[in-house]
């Protein structure tokens, strides 16, 4: 089992929560601040880590250093883009971040499993996206990224014109470049990826990296809906069997 470990540092004691990669909270609590003590926190409920994320702060970097010659790989991530990330609520709580770190983090790290979505990419859905749950359908998401088409109806005339670009420029972005990576220099088989070069075929690249990145974003929001993995067809088959 891989743990995610979330710590919210502050002068005197650190708040750290560490879940499953289901999202299933196995510990959290709160330890004196330094190395030693944030260290004995992951030897005593962790077996596998998968990441261990720290907001920056005043005592992140010595802390990152100090537990990296111990041997465990800390990331620092910018206080704004964890609250960016993490969408803190309005009863802020050091716990509370610890936690919502951790599970971002998660949630992270399962999109990534997705072909061309990187560190960058899965942390930028996550911002945009915020909860899954307020989308009717994953289908939607398409619409609220800017990828779909809009589309004019006057009398007899009905034409679509090109992606509305509504939403978040940057994650629109991040995701043509992850379906462009999927379409270019992935090598593994997926019918995601015959349908994608079956499009480019009949209308040309970027039409068809923007319809493959409307697709993963549906796929995206669908992962987090259900926090199952994205599968190539040989584990799709081996889980099934």
């Amino acid at each position: 089992m891989t743990e995610y470990v979330g710590f919210d540092v502050s002068k005197e004691e650190t708040a750290y929560c560490i879940k499953d990669a289901a999202g299933r909270i196995l510990a959290r609590g709160k330890v004196a601040t330094g190395p030693a003590a944030l260290f004995g926190v992951i030897a005593a409920h962790c077996g596998a880590v998968g990441r261990v994320v720290m907001e920056t702060g005043t005592l992140s970097s010595w802390l990152a250093r100090e537990l990296g010659a111990l041997g465990l790989a800390v990331e620092v991530i910018d206080a704004r883009e964890a609250h960016s990330v993490s969408r803190l609520q309005r009863n802020k709580t050091d716990a509370g971040d610890a936690e919502r770190l951790s599970e971002a983090e998660a949630q992270a790290r399962l999109l990534m499993t997705a072909p061309g979505v990187g560190p960058v990419t899965a942390q930028a859905f996550l911002a945009v996206i915020d909860d899954p749950g307020r989308f009717a359908s994953s289908r939607a998401v398409g619409a609220y990224v800017g990828l779909t088409t809009r589309r004019w109806q006057s009398g007899e005339m009905d034409w679509s014109g090109r992606i509305s670009k509504r939403g978040d420029a940057m994650l629109r972005s991040l995701l043509y470049e992850a379906a462009n990576s999927l379409l270019t220099r992935h090598r593994a088989a997926h019918p995601l990826k015959d349908w994608a070069r079956r499009l480019r075929k009949r209308s040309s690249h970027k039409k068809a990296c923007v319809a493959l990145a409307r697709r993963l974003a549906v796929i995206l929001h669908r992962m987090l809906v259900t926090g199952e993995p994205f599968r190539w067809p040989q584990e799709q088959a081996a889980a099934e069997a």
